[in-house]
């Protein structure tokens, strides 16, 4: 939860700053909750209001099962790798 805070405060900060097109690379991440889930979301709400996009990459197969579990797989495109295509 505190992990998912910091995220989430990291992706505002970059919102902030001008950025509107993240790519949030999920290839190492071994853990993913819903906390984790709303602040993507929360990030991503910020970025539509500037037509920014938050897409996602790498997401192994437990990130991929807790994506579609909750539903959050229809939000947000996704990508095997951050190198464009």
């Amino acid at each position: 939860m505190k992990e998912a805070e910091e995220f989430k405060q990291v992706l505002l900060k970059d919102i902030s700053d001008g950025f509107n097109k993240i790519v949030v690379d999920l290839k190492k991440c071994k853990f993913m909750d819903s906390t984790f889930l709303g602040s993507m979301v929360i990030a991503l709400k910020e970025l539509y209001k500037t037509s920014g996009d938050l897409k996602i990459a790498g997401a192994h197969s437990d990130a991929q099962a807790i994506l579609e579990i909750t539903g959050t797989v229809q939000i947000f495109e996704q990508h095997k790798t951050r190198k464009r295509q």
